[in-house]
């Protein structure tokens, strides 16, 4: 995959324009808001409303993420939305299941120096203004559901870390509920291997439900360090896979984007931060449901400081669904 990434760099660019810096209004202008869901419509005060999920922290914070809700009002402009919930944690992804809404965040809780408890929190209810207590938490980060077979059973992707995970692989399983989340069950998710990912570690970021193909289409990221830099700095880019659900295999993966199809970005002063300026983690994909159905819009958290969007001229992105 580093092969793949430095032949992307020195071809032609991924994306036929580049991306745009999405706004948040109504949290200062001392805050920053990254890694946030894409738009998705769910019910907000009893009203289906198009919704984001935001990371939002002080621009030079390495703690205290809070997780807040924002209502789309133009492509590149969100406001926040009054009482809604706000929770500490990270990286936020939402799905549906059914009526319900599904938010999972990420709880960092210090064990000791530069040494860290991850734990995915689950929150499930049929309104954003309920999504107040933990339903259930589980395991590490970077955990994503989809529901699959018309509603009857759950596609989970996991990220085990250490042992034969190494820094990050991805783990498959299927429940046959949501109320099967539980850590003791995700032990058995199988390992799915990646082609040519030595070097490197990977993490699902949404998973999409290709029922048609009987596959899960994963939007993932491929991340490795630069050993020469000090701090070593990381380097994010944006895959899509495919993979099948029968056989447990990547059928084939597609490069997205690189963190060079994105808008500049001031990094953030603390030395820790500024090693992530190359990062381009994806938080989601809309495909265009009606034609013409020329772009897909891909959106992602960019150098851990700001989110942003880009458009997607693949048709292989574009027709997933066809």
């Amino acid at each position: 995959m580093r092969e793949l990434y430095k032949v992307a760099r020195q071809g032609l660019r991924l994306t036929k324009y580049y991306g745009q810096q999405v706004h948040y209004r109504g949290i200062g202008n001392h805050l920053s808001v990254y890694n946030a869901t894409p738009p998705v419509w769910v019910r907000v005060k009893g009203e289906m409303r198009r919704v984001s999920v935001g990371r939002v922290e002080h621009l030079d914070d390495l703690a205290h993420s809070r997780i807040m809700f924002f209502e789309r009002k133009t492509a590149t402009e969100y406001c926040l939305i009054d009482a809604a919930p706000i929770f500490y944690g990270e990286d936020p992804a939402v799905t549906t299941v059914g009526d319900e809404i599904i938010l999972m965040s990420v709880n960092v809780s210090a064990i000791r120096k530069d040494s860290y408890l991850l734990k995915t929190e689950i929150r499930r209810a049929d309104d954003i203004m309920r999504l107040w207590e933990c339903w259930r938490s589980i395991p590490g980060k970077d955990n994503r559901i989809t529901p699959v077979d018309n509603g009857t059973r759950i596609a989970v992707m996991t990220r085990p870390q250490g042992g034969e995970a190494g820094r990050g692989k991805m783990a498959y399983i299927e429940l046959d509920t949501l109320d099967d989340l539980c850590e003791n069950i995700l032990r058995a998710a199988e390992i799915i291997e990646i082609p040519n990912i030595s070097n490197t570690w990977v993490g699902p970021n949404e998973l999409h439900n290709l029922a048609k193909k009987e596959q899960i289409g994963i939007l993932l990221h491929v991340a490795f360090e630069n050993d020469d830099s000090t701090p070593k700095s990381a380097t994010y880019f944006i895959c899509f896979a495919w993979l099948n659900r029968k056989k447990r295999k990547i059928v084939d993966i597609e490069l997205l984007a690189l963190r060079e199809d994105f808008p500049a970005s001031n990094a953030k002063s603390n030395p820790k931060m500024l090693a992530l300026y190359n990062v381009a983690f994806g938080t989601g994909l809309v495909i265009p449901s009606e034609p013409p159905r020329e772009y897909a819009e891909l959106y992602a958290g960019i150098g851990d400081s700001i989110q942003a969007f880009v458009s997607i001229h693949n048709p292989k992105i574009t027709g997933l669904y066809d």
